[in-house]
């Protein structure tokens, strides 16, 4: 479901957003001033991504 999710994810917002959307720290390392800015980013973007869901299972 992870890697479904990714894929989908990328389609809609920057692949850094995914990452960290996705708790993948390990490949962000990004310091604690960065951290604040991908929360906003992730904000910003999520809505849109299941908004982009919701139109793919619309569909069938």
């Amino acid at each position: 479901m992870r890697k479904a999710a990714w894929r989908l994810m990328i389609k809609i917002m920057p692949r850094e957003v995914a990452r960290f959307v996705q708790s993948r720290f390990g490949e962000l390392k990004i310091s604690e001033a960065r951290y604040e800015d991908r929360l906003s980013e992730a904000d910003e973007h999520y809505p849109k991504y299941l908004n982009y869901l919701q139109n793919i299972l619309c569909m069938y």
